[in-house]
């Protein structure tokens, strides 16, 4: 007698062991165990690069971040970094990187990623503690006075990788 099983088994990506057991009428019983090899999808690498040395408020100006940005980003579109292209890198610097432009790239351009996929997050600005102890990342447009209206927050982030960035990593 033959016995077909119609099935789906999950299996992870790398080696698995599949143990087939068999029992006869007479209670002998045959095992044989099948290795099964399951490559890993590999997904896209998507990033969202921000840089902020020239703010709204002078005052608050950095010399390297816009450039260490600019570089971060040049790095990703070498094989080394990934080989990234324009439609897998956003870069935001300086008057581009306010907390709207912020916010839209993190949510949707990173937002298309799906669970195989990479997303890296690259953030070079000034961070500020807030009168409620928050941790803010200076935008462009960050008012210092006004940092719950005007500030990205480190909730903020957790909240747009929470619900909005699908990626597995």
């Amino acid at each position: 007698n033959k016995l077909i099983f119609n099935g789906r088994i999950a299996l992870q990506p790398g080696k698995n062991s599949l143990l087939i057991e068999g029992v006869d009428r007479n209670n002998k019983v045959c095992r044989q165990t099948l290795t099964i090899t399951k490559k890993a999808k590999m997904g896209n690498i998507y990033a969202v690069v921000v840089g902020v040395s020239d703010f709204s408020n002078a005052d608050y100006n950095l010399k390297y971040a816009a450039s260490d940005a600019e570089k971060f980003y040049h790095f990703l579109e070498t094989d080394a970094g990934g080989g990234l292209g324009n439609d897998r890198i956003s870069l935001l610097t300086d008057h581009v990187a306010t907390r709207a432009k912020i916010i839209k790239d993190l949510s949707q351009f990173l937002g298309k990623s799906s669970r195989e996929d990479t997303v890296e997050i690259y953030l070079a600005t000034h961070g500020v503690t807030g009168p409620e102890g928050m941790l803010y990342y200076m935008c462009y447009d960050t008012d210092t006075d006004n940092l719950q209206g005007t500030g990205f927050s480190d909730n903020d982030l957790t909240e747009i990788i929470r619900k909005n960035i699908h990626a597995g990593k």
